[in-house]
């Protein structure tokens, strides 16, 4: 079968050719160097269509090593007729040797048929010709041809009137279908063209009904709908426009909306219907009816209304009562206006002759009051004033009136008579009220809406406003930490029932206080107790009962439901799995138990016995270490004095004070340094009256006497028991262990000796340099807190004496002072003025804590002048330290009591 060559291969071979071709070889139009081929003429779109713009590209070959200046390129159309047929024209400066040179421009509104672009360029005085011919596709053109209408004349408003339209396809090209828009003011109809060839053409019928009287535009539009996609060479000829002359005829129509407003403050009419019509057109004297109907066609009403040429257009308004529409039951119902109802006279259009309105009955208005009433605070003191704000509004189209009474406590407190706008009006009242009481509890507020006799409240249900506000008292409670107790005692057994009891005191005010037991671990109430409190000073007895249901720890907290006092964390208690146990292995289960018991305690004593010989020392310290020093001159104590010996401070007192932690809000004694329930560390010294301790020059050291006493040698070896080693072993211990404790013993002490002597010597440096240093008290805070009574620290008035009543700065060495104690005590003792023989001084910075010895006799302090105090030293507190460093300042407090 023999294949024809398609012409993408002619194309193809042509380009092989022209590529394997010298350029100096290639056929075109040579103006002195410069070349132009038709392949150097190109055109975009290559198909175009009539009316549209091509877009031309021209490329021109230098054939010359050397560079082409001045070459001029000139575009003309279909022919070469300058000036009229050039439309394009430039000049190039200059193409290179061997190089390119371009040229572009457009061909814009193309007419239909065969088109040539004649090229036209120039160099060296030579000018050559390229002309490069294209086709062009015609286009349709759509045109009115004619418009008519029918009658063309003596058209009455409503009459129907024809009109006809005629096109035709005046372009290059044939026309597809396409629409035909009629207008007159607005659209009439769309219709649709057939499909034309070029030179036909078509009619286009329709018809309308006559407007009002007067002059309109009929206006016909081709090609109207963006669908069509008919492509025209010109849209300029696709619409024509005529004109319709109605001639003037009676036409009634409502002007405007007709109305319907409600007559006085009833739920149900009466109503004010009113409107206007008009009459266009007509001639002369008329008379219509007009009436007023219920959708259904029942006419309620019927009225007559009069026209002239000088009057065409009057106004209506009928009183309708709910009688008169013959409804009932809330709603709203629509009515008729009608015109002409009996069709008794002609009209121009009678479609304008109805229109419609509505009137209502309405529901009973209903009064709500706001639920919650706004009260200026939420918690008051006794004797405070407290607004409360109440909002009534009326849901309704007619006023209401009515009451609106407030109660306090249960009690009335003021009524407030009101009257309430319709259509949502609002109203607030305010009610003002002292609070009164000697309890922390929540007073109830009320306030109540009742409606006035001949007034509307449809709901009931939301005619109350509620509140309240807490009182707060001036009830101030502490609780009394020594008097805790558990019973039974711990540890707790599941399954068993405990009383936790604890006395709580009332510092200031009276009244009630409600406190909830918890167990912090499961976040669970255990019990709720109601304390009364009737004055100042008045002790209750606050009881926790709960049963242990599950093994594990119970951590208790006493918690307040006022302000009275802050919450109280009792303690944690481990709870033992498992009851007493019954049935017939409990014996036995006893009787291990108790053998287990027995081991134990054996086992414990033991183990006792053996941290009591290696930690002795440690825990002679810490015996005392809860109080160790004075809170108010920082003077070392043994922990169990009346009295400090630096300074007379009342130690008994001072441990009976007590605060509430910052942190856990626990009570806890104010000479501890550290809070015993979250270890939060405070400073006990802050909390109480800085005082001076006494200070004594010490005397100068006598020179020290041989003595007989045969001194002991610390190298000697002291003999042990003879079976030590089994004695340890049978404790689990080895004797080497000892011998090393005790080496490391011995070099600590003399570590400790060499540290206590530098010590001292820098204090007794570090004393004389200072002046006397008095620190700020805190405890008025603390009385005017009420967190102490101040007549309990202080005693009663009659028996209180200030140190300085006599004038001058007195110390616990003043005769009087010293006198008196002597006197109450049954003391005796040396007084300045006592003559006093002393054979030797004695050393007692040197034997610190030893008696002195009697042979040493008495010494003579009437030589001492009074009149010039001591020089005092300032107290160095001790801070936290291991045991050693607290043995090492131990022994220097005991140093400074014997000076």
């Amino acid at each position: 079968m023999r294949r024809e060559v398609g012409p993408v291969f002619c194309v193809g071979l042509l380009l092989c050719i022209l590529l394997l071709t010298p350029i100096s070889t290639v056929a075109g139009e040579e103006a002195g160097d410069i070349i132009l081929t038709q392949a150097g003429v190109q055109l975009n779109p290559t198909l175009a269509n009539e009316g549209e713009t091509v877009g031309i590209s021209v490329t021109l070959f230098n054939n010359a090593s050397g560079s082409a200046s001045n070459v001029v390129v000139e575009f003309h159309k279909d022919v070469y007729s300058p000036p009229s047929s050039l439309f394009f024209q430039m000049t190039i400066p200059s193409i290179g040797g061997d190089g390119f040179g371009y040229a572009n421009s457009s061909w814009s509104n193309l007419a239909a048929g065969q088109r040539a672009l004649v090229i036209r360029f120039e160099h060296s005085g030579q000018s050559a010709f390229v002309t490069k011919q294209f086709n062009v596709t015609g286009l349709p053109n759509l045109k009115v041809l004619q418009l008519t209408a029918q009658p063309s004349s003596g058209i009455q408003p409503g009459d129907l009137v024809s009109i006809s339209g005629k096109v035709e396809n005046n372009g290059n090209g044939p026309a597809d279908a396409s629409h035909l828009l009629y207008t007159l003011g607005q659209q009439l109809a769309e219709l649709e063209v057939p499909a034309l060839l070029v030179g036909q053409s078509a009619w286009v019928n329709t018809s309308f009904n006559a407007p009002a009287a007067g002059t309109h535009q009929l206006e016909l539009q081709l090609n109207s709908q963006a669908a069509d996609g008919v492509q025209e060479s010109s849209t300029a000829d696709n619409s024509m426009a005529i004109s319709i002359a109605v001639d003037a005829a009676a036409d009634y129509l409502h002007l405007g909306q007709v109305s319907s407003v409600e007559q006085g403050g009833t739920l149900a009419g009466p109503w004010e219907i009113s409107g206007s019509i008009l009459r266009q057109g007509g001639q002369g004297s008329s008379t219509l009816d007009v009436s007023i109907r219920h959708q259904a066609g029942v006419t309620i009403r019927t009225f007559q209304l009069s026209f002239t040429e000088q009057q065409n257009l009057r106004e209506w308004s009928e009183s309708l009562t709910v009688t008169d529409l013959g409804l009932s039951g809330a709603g709203t119902y629509t009515l008729e206006v009608v015109i002409d109802a009996p069709n008794s006279i002609v009209e121009a259009n009678e479609a304008n002759n109805i229109i419609n309105t509505s009137v209502s009955i309405h529901p009973e208005p209903n009064v709500v009051v706001s639920t919650r009433a706004d009260s200026s605070t939420a918690e008051a003191l006794v004797g405070e004033a407290v607004t409360f704000s109440v909002t009534v509004q009326n849901v309704g189209v007619v006023a209401v009136s009515g009451q609106l009474r407030a109660f306090w406590d249960e009690q009335q407190i003021g009524l407030e008579t009101r009257i309430i706008t319709p259509y949502g009006g609002v109203v607030t009242v305010n009610f003002s009220v002292t609070v009164e009481g000697d309890e922390t509890r929540s007073i109830p507020f009320r306030a109540e809406w009742t409606a006035s006799n001949g007034s509307f409240d449809s709901i009931l249900d939301d005619n109350v406003a509620t509140s309240s506000v807490q009182l707060v008292s001036n009830l101030r409670l502490a609780f009394l930490i020594l008097t805790e107790n558990l019973e039974p005692s711990p540890p707790l057994r599941q399954g068993e029932t405990y009383t936790y009891s604890i006395q709580i005191e009332s510092l200031a005010g009276s009244g009630s206080e409600t406190f909830s037991c918890r167990d912090t671990g499961k976040d669970e109430v255990l019990d709720i107790k109601t304390l009364q409190f009737s004055s100042a000073g008045d002790n209750q007895t606050l009881t926790c009962t709960f049963t242990v249901e599950d093994p594990g720890q119970i951590t208790l907290i006493l918690i307040p439901n006022g302000a009275s006092t802050a919450s109280h964390v009792v303690s944690s208690f481990s709870v033992n799995a498992g009851g007493s146990g019954s049935g017939p292995d409990s014996g036995n289960t006893d009787l291990g138990f108790m053998i287990l018991m027995i081991f134990g305690v054996l086992v414990l004593t033991a183990i006792l016995v053996a941290a009591f010989v290696l930690t002795r020392v440690v825990f002679s310290s810490t015996e005392r270490e809860t109080y160790d020093y004075c809170p108010a001159c920082d003077g070392e104590i043994e922990g169990d004095e009346d009295l400090c010996p630096h300074c007379d401070f009342d130690l008994i007192k001072g441990r009976r004070q007590f605060h509430d932690c910052e942190k856990c809000e626990a009570s806890i004694p104010d000479m501890l340094d550290h809070c015993p329930y979250c270890g939060t560390t405070q400073s006990a010294a802050d909390r109480f009256e800085r005082r001076e301790r006494k200070f004594v020059e010490p005397e100068p050291e006598p020179e020290e006497e041989e003595s007989d006493v045969e001194e002991s040698d610390s190298d000697e070896i002291v003999a042990g028991s003879e079976d030590f080693e089994s004695q340890v072993a049978g404790m689990g211990w080895d004797e080497s262990q000892y011998e090393d404790e005790w080496d490391e013993s011995l070099e600590r002490a003399e570590q400790q000796i060499d540290d206590v002597a530098r010590v001292r010597m820098e204090q007794m440096i570090q004393s004389l340099e200072d002046e006397d240093q008095v620190a700020e008290t805190t405890l008025g805070k603390y009385v005017s807190a009420e967190v102490l009574d101040l007549d309990g620290i202080v005693g009663e008035k009659d028996e209180r004496r200030h140190l300085r009543d006599e004038g001058g700065e007195l110390s616990a060495s003043d005769a009087d002072i010293r006198a008196e104690i002597y006197e109450v005590t049954g003391e005796t003792g040396v007084l300045p003025g006592d003559e006093i023989t002393v054979d030797t001084m004695y050393d007692a910075a040197a034997s610190v804590g030893d008696e002195i010895p009697e042979e040493i006799g008495t010494a003579d302090f009437s030589g001492i002048d009074d009149s010039e105090p001591p020089r005092r030293r300032r107290a160095i507190r001790r801070k936290s330290s291991d045991s050693d460093d607290k043995d090492a300042t131990d022994s220097v407090s005991s140093e400074d009591d014997a000076a």
